[in-house]
């Protein structure tokens, strides 16, 4: 019976440093392309918020329209705690504005709705986001198809 020694034969456990930076350069790569498609849908989130609580405070001056024969002129008349309210996550910053000055309505009445970015979302593609009266939406900048969608 031939007996070979364990020692003479290398026996490879763990992984060599040019491995391990194969591993890492990979996973840098993964991330350098995963983040900023991250980042885009958090902000498209966050947006899709806003607009949610734009919709709402228009769904709640028609309702306040049918009651009063008239829009409210500010959020408080709404029912809101203040003039300026803030998003579910202080993300976006809400006020009303009067349409009637900046439109010519058939009774002189109208509303605006404004979405101004705030927080981690001031480099935010769309800017600010607006509703009114007419059912017109808008963003400062980018188109609003992409903004409203």
């Amino acid at each position: 019976m031939i007996y070979r020694n364990s020692r003479a034969r290398s026996a490879q456990c763990g992984f060599t440093l040019i491995e391990l930076i194969i591993v890492v350069a990979i996973v840098g790569i993964l991330a350098s392309i995963a983040f900023p498609a991250y980042t885009n849908y958090v902000q498209r989130t966050y947006r899709a918020e806003a607009q949610t609580e734009l919709q709402a405070i228009a769904q709640a001056q028609e309702k306040y329209f049918t009651l009063n024969n008239g829009y409210a002129s500010t959020l408080t008349a709404l029912g809101y705690a203040s003039s300026s309210i803030s998003s579910q996550d202080s993300r976006y910053t809400i006020t009303m504005g009067d349409l009637s000055a900046s439109a010519t309505l058939a009774n002189g009445q109208g509303y605006s709705l404004q979405a101004v970015p705030a927080g981690g979302q001031v480099g935010e593609s769309c800017g600010t986001l607006s509703l009114n009266s007419l059912g017109s939406k808008g963003a400062a900048s980018g188109t609003v198809s992409n903004c409203w969608r």
